[in-house]
């Protein structure tokens, strides 16, 4: 995965060198394992439970084609419109066409890792006037 963030270096140098984050970073890496072992060990069924889910994950994936139809079918039964892209280049540019066909000035978008991985940010502003 690639990061496209136009700030991403910057924020990373700043974040290592402010010694009070580092220190905060330090304590929590060298407590954090053993908070989650003490967690762990008392969650009586933490490995059975681990394993099911590790299996309901493979089962999604495994079915993937039909869970997505099943959620398309009750996102459109929502009144909702669904979009499949077969990569990053092809949501955005889905992403703009809707955005021209409504008009859009101002564009609210959920957190989602998905607009960094396929650069949506940077694709809107370079396209900017197209969008306006």
């Amino acid at each position: 995965m690639q990061q496209r963030s136009d700030t991403f270096l910057e924020n990373a140098s700043a974040a290592l060198a402010d010694t009070a984050q580092a220190e905060r970073r330090d304590f929590f890496a060298l407590f954090a394992p053993l908070v989650r072992s003490a967690a762990v060990d008392k969650f009586a069924g933490y490995d059975s439970l681990r394993q099911y889910v590790k299996q309901v994950r493979q089962h999604s994936l495994d079915n993937l084609e039909h869970y997505l139809g099943q959620f398309e079918q009750e996102a459109v039964h929502n009144g909702c419109r669904v979009h499949f892209a077969r990569d990053g280049g092809e949501l955005n540019s889905i992403v703009l066409d809707i955005c021209q066909q409504h008009g859009a000035r101002r564009i609210a978008k959920g957190k989602s890792m998905v607009t960094e991985e396929t650069g949506l940010n940077s694709f809107l502003q370079r396209d900017r006037k197209s969008v306006v």
